[in-house]
């Protein structure tokens, strides 16, 4: 020990500094237990401390921070081939995505943004606020009489109803792209039970679905 203490003090002396690296070394020497640090003379534990492990236990110990992110989330169940029917003027049903297809690499986030089995946009936080892309492929066979209505389902706080849509045709048996944006924040509610996107009809003619896509982004996280 006291020849690396010689040698530390030589090092000082001749101000030779090194850029660290996870394979270097430190040393240290800590208390044999609590009682030791009331004594004159304590007794000591010299051990070598890895950079690298330093470095990694200062970062497991940083908590994460839930900020930004984004996630997609692709319905692979009713496509062009095999479209959703809707029939006209009845009440509205889950416009359905299955997260058949899902990127959430960039969540930064410790929930998903949306179930897929339950098909509920799924906030984290209360407070927490959401921009979300819904899009999707739609046809129907008569285009001036027949519109679609898409709205979000309503909790018992957030009036989310109010998060809703009216979307026209402007062909006949064709397919059309439909992307629409939305901007939502988070109560308890729906925190504690998700919201679901609903779609209906009105007209006189039935319209099919097809390729639904939900891109989400949370802009904002609630304290």
């Amino acid at each position: 020990m006291s020849t690396a203490l010689q040698d530390i003090m030589s090092l000082i002396a001749k101000r030779k500094i090194k850029v660290p690296t996870d394979k270097d070394y430190i040393l240290s020497a800590a208390y044999t237990d609590t009682q030791e640090v009331l004594k004159q003379q304590p007794k000591m534990q010299a051990s070598l401390i890895n950079i690298g492990a330093i470095k990694n236990y200062i970062l497991r110990s940083i908590p994460k921070v839930d900020t930004g992110g984004w996630a997609r989330y692709d319905d692979t169940q009713y496509t062009q081939a095999a479209p959703l029917n809707i029939v006209y003027n009845v009440a509205p049903v889950i416009l359905p995505n299955n997260a058949g297809f899902k990127i959430e690499t960039q969540l930064n986030s410790t929930n998903s943004f949306y179930n897929g089995i339950l098909q509920k946009v799924t906030p984290g936080k209360v407070n927490d606020v959401y921009s979300m892309v819904v899009a999707f492929k739609a046809r129907t066979a008569n285009a001036s009489r027949n519109y679609m209505n898409i709205s979000m389902g309503s909790t018992n706080g957030t009036p989310c109803d109010r998060l809703s849509k009216r979307l026209f045709f402007g062909k006949a048996n064709s397919w059309e792209n439909y992307n629409e944006t939305f901007l939502f924040y988070a109560d308890e509610d729906f925190v504690a039970n998700g919201n679901q996107w609903n779609i209906s009809v009105a007209g006189n003619n039935d319209v099919q679905i097809a390729d639904v896509i939900f891109y989400i982004q949370k802009t904002y996280s609630g304290n």
